[in-house]
């Protein structure tokens, strides 16, 4: 039996050649909506979760992240491409990838400012718009992208589990609802 919570509820797969953009979208069993956006224009992935609270908990309807980070040459495929797929005769058939890639873990210790972040990419107002004081990327990242113009009012260092005592670092905290 599988899991309800790995189990994707739907997916839309989207390829806009003219904005030079792919994006993925799909809903979990238990209601987390992730969405993916690859800007090849600026070189940015951006991903968002909008991840359903638990009202009788005293929680907001629900919680909204975004993580941005640098989309490499070729780490994923071209958008005219992507879309020239979508056009065929049977755009609904499953396509399987070309590689497995094995999981990639990411440190997002730096805060994005969403009113400055559209030097980054012109798209992360629009998909991380609800996240506004969650939207973060790695230190590395904002490194290169202020190696390469951007302003530093866009980024603010996040403390150190060092500098806060108490906080256990996020990937062995078991309860995804507290603070790491």
């Amino acid at each position: 039996m599988e899991d309800a919570r790995t189990e994707a509820s739907y997916i839309v797969l989207e390829a806009d050649s003219e904005r030079d953009s792919v994006s993925l979208e799909f809903k979990q069993g238990d209601g987390t909506l992730i969405t993916f956006l690859a800007d090849f224009k600026q070189n940015v992935k951006i991903f968002r979760a909008l991840i359903l609270g638990e009202l009788e908990r005293g929680q907001n309807q629900y919680q909204a992240l975004c993580f941005l980070s640098r989309l490499n040459h070729n780490e994923i495929i071209p958008s005219e491409s992507m879309a020239r797929l979508r056009q065929q005769k049977n755009p609904r058939a499953v396509r399987l990838a070309e590689e497995r890639r094995g999981l990639e873990q990411l440190t997002m210790a730096t805060a994005v400012n969403l009113s400055r972040a559209g030097q980054l990419s012109a798209h992360v107002y629009n998909v991380c718009g609800e996240a506004h004081e969650a939207i973060y990327a790695s230190q590395e990242d904002a490194k290169h992208w202020l190696d390469k113009g951007v302003e530093v009012s866009v980024f603010e260092p996040l403390p150190q589990s060092a500098d806060v005592p108490g906080l256990q670092p996020c990937r062995v905290t078991k309860d995804l609802w507290q603070p790491c």
